[in-house]
């Protein structure tokens, strides 16, 4: 964080990236090697591109290294391109995130909550630092910044709101605010003039992320050795809003913060700032529906230490947003998170109704009647068929004969697979609603 020149900036990265390979294979498992396997190899990755982007800047600027040298000269599209890539890496931008589920499923909490809290801020640490804003960035990087930032932000909402695991779910919800902070470094691109206030936001809006986030991790980390005891479910349930950016809590501040930070003449980023309110929202409300639901086991005793920790982290987070921002910046969001709120009831109330409905005995029998009638259709067809080929040659006889066999197949799996093919409609009706609010993005003018 305090290096002033790339070379010490990119041996600290590095140090950092390797070194977080032991929070994850501290098991011995299978699926502990592998993931902590796939993170390396990715973390490896990264850093190679990382390094072909520094030696092409050195050689750009003459061997000068200091970021203060590095400010006027131009970065071509393709070493923007490799820093992006290196970066979107530790950032988990959509394509480059296969290392995350893995390693937040096996990995302890704790170094889950390190990885989600500081670890992954540092590849925006690295855009910050690496594109400056100015004459030096390419023409359209700025767009190409805020369209990445604009998919990664849908893509962790959607993929977040159908797992059945918090772990993966708090996961999913942290590419998605990556995904806006990739839009905030777009938007200091685009907009030069405006870049220091805009920079400024988005470190606010990192450091509320990483405190919440930790204590999110943190706070699930008790719940399953715990069991969900009332007080744990209360303190997540005001980090879940924190998260939401609910009115007097840090989140509210933050994307005040952001959105004040941006000219007047970028409606599209604003509207984005508003949808992402409502759809965490609803992602933060199907956690707390997963922590409810969760299968209650026999309640333990919170180890005192680690409970009195979160709880003194708990009291900061919801206490400092009052030492830095006025009254209106604190109720900033309210709309949007009240009918996120409603939504996400909405679902929960739905979702039981819904399912019952559609277990009905009469449907499944006449979805079973109406296959049956089908296959018979066919089959009679397929009868005719083999009548009339007597006449024409004996592939055409074993081309049919093979299609009875298929069919024959098919009819035998048929009622197993029916079994299978059962699938929670919850899924779906979370993707309705974050579907929509994604559309409704888009047709904004």
């Amino acid at each position: 964080i305090t290096a002033q020149d790339i070379v010490s900036f990119y041996l600290g990265f590095t140090l950092m990236g390797l070194s977080a390979f032991g929070l994850i294979a501290r098991s011995i498992s299978w699926r502990a090697r592998h993931a902590a396997r796939r993170y390396l190899a990715w973390t490896i990755a990264g850093e190679l591109l990382l390094f072909m982007a520094i030696i092409h800047l050195a050689v750009g600027s003459g061997g000068a290294l200091t970021f203060d040298a590095l400010q006027d000269v131009p970065r071509s599209p393709w070493v923007s391109l490799l820093l992006i890539a290196g970066f979107g890496i530790k950032l988990a931008l959509p394509l480059l995130h296969w290392w995350l589920p893995p390693a937040y499923v096996v990995a302890p909490l704790a170094a889950v909550a390190v990885f989600s809290g500081v670890t992954i801020k540092a590849g925006l640490l690295g855009l910050l630092r690496f594109l400056p804003p100015g004459e030096v960035t390419p023409v359209g990087l700025g767009e190409l910044l805020i369209i990445i930032g604009t998919i990664a932000t849908a893509f962790g909402v959607i993929v977040g709101l159908v797992q059945r695991q918090p772990r993966l779910l708090l996961g999913y919800s942290t590419i998605s605010k990556l995904g806006l902070l990739t839009c905030g470094v777009g938007a200091t691109l685009l907009f030069p003039a405006a870049a220091p206030g805009i920079t400024a936001a988005l470190l606010i809006y990192a450091a509320h992320h990483a405190l919440a986030k930790t204590a999110l991790f943190l706070g699930l980390g008790l719940v399953e050795r715990t069991g969900p005891q009332p007080l744990l479910l209360v303190g997540l349930g005001l980090l879940a809003l924190v998260m939401a950016g609910a009115p007097l809590t840090s989140g509210a501040l933050a994307k005040s913060t952001l959105s004040g930070s941006l000219p007047a003449d970028t409606p599209v980023l604003i509207t984005l700032l508003t949808v992402s309110t409502v759809v965490t929202t609803l992602l933060m409300v199907r956690f707390m529906s997963l922590l409810w639901t969760r299968r209650r086991r026999i309640a333990m005793q919170a180890p005192r230490i680690p409970l009195t920790t979160w709880l003194c982290l708990l009291v900061l987070i919801m206490a400092w947003p009052a030492a830095l921002a006025d009254w209106n910046q604190l109720m900033f969001n309210a709309i949007p998170v009240v009918v996120g709120l409603f939504l996400g009831a909405l679902m929960i109330v739905l979702t039981p109704l819904m399912s019952r409905h559609l277990a009905m005995s009469r449907w499944k029998a006449g979805l079973q009647t109406s296959c049956n009638m089908l296959l018979n259709a066919i089959r009679a067809k397929l009868r005719r068929m083999q009548d009339h080929a007597q006449s024409l040659t004996t592939v055409w006889a074993a081309v049919i004969d093979s299609l009875q066999s298929w069919l024959a197949r098919y009819e035998t799996w048929r009622p197993q697979s029916a079994q299978g093919t059962r699938r929670p409609l919850i899924a779906v009706l979370w993707l309705a609603i974050s579907g929509g609010l994604m559309v409704s993005f888009v047709l904004v003018k």
